[in-house]
């Protein structure tokens, strides 16, 4: 996604275990059921989630444009 200042910031989303792990403009970081799509978590991380996220022993770990790395709880085995 390209935006007016001319920084790709697109970020993709990664998938571990039935569930979708993206960031958002929005600040938070969601976990959707890659099956159906249905919402499973969303994390406010007060700030623009700035990196893919990488999902690793049980945790989902992320950066943001604060500077901030963010870890998780791994919402894996939810599909339906």
């Amino acid at each position: 996604m390209e935006v007016p200042d001319g920084r790709d910031r697109s970020r993709p989303p990664t998938v571990r275990d039935g569930v979708v792990y993206a960031g958002s403009y929005d600040g938070r970081m969601y976990a959707l059921d890659a099956v159906n799509g249905r919402p499973l978590a969303a994390f406010e991380a007060g700030g623009e989630i700035f990196s893919s996220p990488a999902v690793d022993d049980g945790r989902v770990y992320f950066g943001t444009n604060r500077g901030d790395l963010v870890a998780l709880a791994h919402h894996g085995g939810e599909s339906s």
